[in-house]
């Protein structure tokens, strides 16, 4: 076993917040609040989706797991509680629906090593299509690529958690850091709610095909983001950058782009979130950017 996993490496999601979602009216009521078609979601099935306002501004980012014809998983990285909740249920009216938080459930996910050679230096990230979650009794365990390459995210209460985690370390696998998880999203280029993609921020600074389905018919927010998509352009985006050095970064610091030409500097922006990176020795980040023109992989400076 210590063979096949030394090579992998796991992250706590210290922050996530579970919720289990039912009701006679629960699947009709979550097709038409989120992005994604939920109807058509058949049992087993993840997808990962947005809640927004009618602004088309972000309320979370989330994976949703089909358990049963009346029953969901909401797994979110981070955020508020009470906020999530009154924004998912803030248009119930009359609908058999109700949410429970699962305040003893943890959340980790199980990749290989994002930051070895082999897997940083992969010439295309992996598909992004998301495969069919696996469930076993005690544990929950879901097939999803957050970095990149293919991990598997496990929940479960807080027991059985701790003792797999212990498992993982007796069998050599190696916990990253917040810093080296921030590192590895932003190589992969793979944002995630509420660190990199933000609260109220616009859908359409990331890649909607990802969050949202355009064919499923009417939910909160989808006018503004389907106006956004069929001009083909959002007036910022969240791009992934590097600077040239290590620098002491905090969220929203402001970052400005060194013209290659003239090397005047000229305001973009703000920093969302960053990790150094000690191969390189450079930092890399998210920015939401001036969507004027193409970024990634540009060297910024501070």
């Amino acid at each position: 076993m210590k063979d096949s996993l030394d090579r992998l490496s796991y992250i706590p999601l210290n922050n996530a917040l579970l919720y289990r979602v039912s009701g006679t009216h629960a699947c009709r009521y979550l097709h038409g609040r989120l992005t994604q078609n939920i109807s058509q979601m058949s049992i087993g099935e993840g997808r990962t989706c947005a809640l927004t306002d009618a602004a088309g501004k972000v309320q979370s980012v989330f994976r949703i797991l089909r358990e049963s014809e009346h029953s969901f998983l909401i797994l979110c990285d981070g955020g508020e509680s009470d906020l999530f909740t009154s924004s998912l249920l803030q248009f119930r009216v009359a609908e058999d629906v109700t949410i429970r938080e699962l305040s003893d459930y943890q959340l980790v996910h199980i990749a290989p090593d994002p930051l070895a050679p082999k897997i940083r230096n992969l010439s295309q990230p992996q598909s992004q299509a998301d495969i069919p979650w696996h469930m076993d009794e005690e544990l929950i365990a879901m097939r999803f690529q957050r970095l990149q390459a293919p991990g598997i995210d496990v929940a479960g209460p807080t027991i059985q958690m701790d003792a797999y985690i212990s498992q993982l370390k007796e069998a050599g696998a190696a916990c990253l850091t917040e810093e080296q998880y921030t590192l590895a999203r932003v190589l992969a280029n793979r944002p995630t709610f509420p660190f990199d993609i933000q609260l109220g921020s616009l859908l359409s600074e990331v890649d909607l095909d990802s969050y949202a389905s355009f064919s499923k018919g009417c939910y909160v927010g989808q006018e503004v983001l389907e106006k956004i998509s069929a001009r083909g352009k959002a007036p910022q985006k969240l791009f992934p950058v590097i600077l040239s050095e290590r620098a002491e970064l905090h969220g929203n610091d402001t970052v400005g782009l060194v013209h290659p030409e003239d090397g005047e500097s000229a305001l973009l922006g703000k920093l969302i979130s960053s990790g150094y990176d000690p191969e390189t020795g450079k930092t890399y980040g998210f920015a939401r950017l001036k969507n004027r023109e193409s970024l990634p992989g540009k060297e910024i400076l501070v």
